[in-house]
């Protein structure tokens, strides 16, 4: 399927491997990731990203450019997968964060991050 390496792929694309024939794999062997849509390429905008975590199931909503907080003041009921409201974010702040809310969607997972103490 033709899908534009700055866009996430359209419904129905999935993550697979190819056969030697060339034809995605649709066997009992990858059922279980059939539900898994496609990434956007590599170096494509954070708006694919977006969009291609909504398709995944994750409610997303915008951070402000290059931070966590949200740009949106009631972030937790904005998070959304609705496709076009997630373009109409990004089309506003191309460069906005992807902030995930994840409890809305029943998924979870843990945020490390890596604090320097200061040794005597």
């Amino acid at each position: 399927m033709d899908n534009p390496e700055n866009e996430a792929p359209r419904g129905g694309e999935t993550a697979g491997r190819e056969s030697e024939k060339g034809n995605t794999m649709q066997d009992a062997n990858l059922s279980a990731f059939a539900h898994v849509v496609k990434p956007p390429a590599d170096g494509a905008p954070k708006a694919a990203w977006a969009v291609w975590a909504g398709r995944m199931g994750i409610a997303v909503f915008p951070c402000r450019p290059g931070a966590k907080t949200p740009a949106v003041s009631e972030w937790q009921a904005e998070a959304t997968t609705d496709e076009p409201k997630i373009r109409s974010w990004w089309a506003l702040t191309p460069d906005a964060n992807i902030g995930w809310f994840l409890a809305k969607t029943g998924y979870s997972a843990i945020d490390e991050e890596i604090v320097k103490l200061k040794t005597h």
